[in-house]
């Protein structure tokens, strides 16, 4: 497929990073040829959630994913493929990357095998200037940003920023939200825990407020697993 230009594309290191607008290929010709390049297991997939809308775009997400990692990798887009770890973390044995999606947006951030990625996005409401009323929507967080969100001059944005810093971070380990209470993100550097054989000792954690160009908000998580392992002290 010919792939057109990304909203916003920027590098992070060895990192690129990749912001879509799926209402560009909500055409006709461009779904049929989505659903004839994708497997027969990724349009079941599809036809399981419940609207034709929410299918549209898991489509048009996997398809332009798919489209990326063909384009970096030199390849057919129907040559590519992926392994999900059981906590739903993308494997490909020739490239990293993680994806998410939001509204009709795509985020996706790509990097060498080796490196450990997370990305996620969400909708900017200017309607909304105040921290979620549901407590269990700020338990998940580590103590130390529960207190920074208490003390927040912004509000709802500071929670933004914090939450996809955290929905970032665990899809780069690969643990999972059941963990997350354990990540402070709030700073720009995440030392983690050696919990996990395999983590590396440091996640590169940054967040970028796309107003005005577009209402979302993208958080993304790097490190390589060759970092060592921090000691117990």
């Amino acid at each position: 497929m010919r792939l057109q230009a990304a909203l916003l594309s920027w590098s992070c290191g060895p990192a690129q990073i990749y912001i879509q607008d799926l209402r560009h290929y909500a055409g006709h010709r461009q779904l049929e040829k989505a659903r004839a390049q994708l497997e027969p297991r990724e349009l079941a997939r599809a036809a399981a959630f419940r609207t034709e809308a929410l299918a549209r775009r898991w489509l048009l997400g996997r398809w332009l994913t798919k489209a990326i990692l063909a384009r970096e990798l030199g390849q057919e887009l129907t040559q590519i493929g992926w392994q999900v770890s059981a906590s739903g973390k993308p494997v490909h044995p020739q490239r990293s990357f993680s994806i998410s999606r939001t509204g009709p947006y795509l985020a996706v951030i790509t990097g060498p095998p080796k490196l450990l990625l997370g990305i996620d996005c969400e909708g900017t409401n200017s309607a909304h200037t105040h921290l979620p009323a549901s407590s269990a929507a700020l338990a998940v967080f580590h103590p130390s940003d529960r207190v920074v969100l208490r003390q927040s001059e912004t509000g709802y944005r500071d929670f933004l920023r914090l939450w996809t810093r955290l929905e970032a971070a665990v899809k780069a380990t690969g643990q999972g939200l059941g963990g997350a209470g354990h990540y402070p993100v709030n700073a720009d550097r995440l030392e983690l825990a050696p919990q996990g054989a395999g983590l590396p000792g440091q996640l590169t954690l940054a967040t970028r407020f796309l107003e005005p160009e577009l209402p979302l908000v993208i958080s993304w998580a790097l490190s390589s697993p060759s970092q060592p392992l921090p000691q117990h002290r």
